[in-house]
């Protein structure tokens, strides 16, 4: 890709705007400060080996996903077996919060 079209919206000339406040605009052209932008994106999210960007790492046991509250019984099963005391008590917390906000919106429904 050799060149393309950015069309101007609210929030783009939003951020052009904020970009003419900075000092050290002076000093870049747009072109410029879009390349930095574009080379530290690709830096961050361009290597296809980056573990951070592979959905398996999601299906691994290595890392503990909280299962979506509309997951199945089963999914919810094998995320506790996977959990440490600590993680547990964190967990119940956090979901004693939930149940609490839950039963308060009940009570002010009914």
């Amino acid at each position: 890709m050799t060149s393309f079209q950015w069309s101007i919206t609210a929030s783009r000339k939003a951020l052009l705007d904020k970009l003419e406040e900075i000092p050290e605009f002076g000093k870049r052209s747009k072109s410029e400060i879009i390349e930095l932008a574009l080379e530290d994106f690709i830096l961050k999210h361009g290597n296809s080996n980056n573990p951070q960007t592979k959905i398996e790492l999601f299906q691994s046991e290595l890392i503990k996903a909280i299962p979506t509250i509309y997951a199945k019984r089963k999914d919810f099963e094998k995320f506790y077996k996977l959990l440490s005391k600590e993680e547990y008590k964190e967990l119940d917390s956090k979901i004693n919060m939930i149940m609490e906000i839950h039963n308060g919106f009940l009570d002010r429904v009914h």
